[in-house]
């Protein structure tokens, strides 16, 4: 791996699910990933990469303290001097009733959920900017949620926090633009992850219901928004900027009698 051919990525919520995947992916594909997480990475992620060790950077951040995402990118720049990609995967899921969340939780889902991505892009935009070109623009992706669009009862400040980011997309893309700096967000319907897995188990305490299966017969999977990181981050997406890929195996496109969620 030389400095002339590496791209380097970061990625929050590594550890697991769709952060796992991403990084799994983009491992395979060369690049040099800093694996951004509160939890431990998984060792095995470095087998995925063509350089073993070399090309993964595992970072313990807690995304709730700005002064932790800052010391994050700060080790980005140390370790790599560059940095052409941020994929925020990061995001935390609490059922409850609106009438009945308390304030902490709502203060949790927002920070993990919204203001993370915020800070990340604020923290990694300098060595954004100093790798980009019109030709080689750098990139943002943050994964929203189907749920910016498709609010459910049960997670409703889940949603809340979501849609911002999917707004927040829209601005950036715009403000960001000139400095040839991409951002995108995907939406993905109902995923098999550990924190959808977390929320099954409240379906009676908070009036949640998970999705049924959507039209294409099964529900999204990480690697499918691997796929669609990947495709973001190609030469081929080099003029798409400030929107929203739905991912939902077709669950939102028209009403399904009988299907619920």
């Amino acid at each position: 791996m030389t400095e002339r051919t590496i791209q380097v990525a970061a990625v929050t919520g590594a550890a697991s699910g769709v952060g796992y995947a991403v990084t799994a992916a983009l491992l395979k594909q060369g690049w040099a990933v800093a694996a951004i997480d509160v939890m431990a990475i998984p060792g095995d992620l470095k087998a995925f990469g063509r350089d073993g060790a070399d090309q993964l950077l595992p970072l313990k951040c807690d995304l709730r303290e700005p002064a932790s995402i800052r010391g994050a990118f700060d080790a980005i720049g140390g370790r790599f001097g560059m940095l052409h990609a941020i994929v925020c995967c990061a995001g935390i899921l609490r059922v409850a009733p609106m009438e009945s969340m308390s304030v902490d939780e709502f203060d949790l889902i927002f920070d993990v959920n919204t203001r993370a991505p915020w800070l990340c892009v604020q923290s990694g935009l300098k060595l954004l900017r100093a790798t980009a070109t019109a030709d080689r623009p750098s990139r943002v992706i943050i994964v929203s949620s189907l749920g910016a669009t498709r609010p459910k009862v049960g997670v409703g400040i889940y949603s809340a926090s979501k849609a911002a980011v999917s707004q927040m997309v829209r601005t950036l893309g715009v403000e960001l633009a000139r400095d040839h700096v991409l951002v995108n967000a995907i939406e993905p319907g109902s995923m098999d992850t550990p924190m959808r897995r977390a929320a099954r188990s409240k379906v009676v305490a908070g009036g949640y219901q998970p999705s049924t299966v959507p039209p294409l017969g099964r529900a999204v999977e990480p690697n499918d928004v691997a796929n669609v990181v990947k495709m973001l981050l190609s030469p081929e997406a080099a003029f798409i900027t400030g929107i929203s890929v739905t991912l939902d195996g077709g669950a939102g496109a028209a009403y399904q009698p009988g299907a619920g969620g």
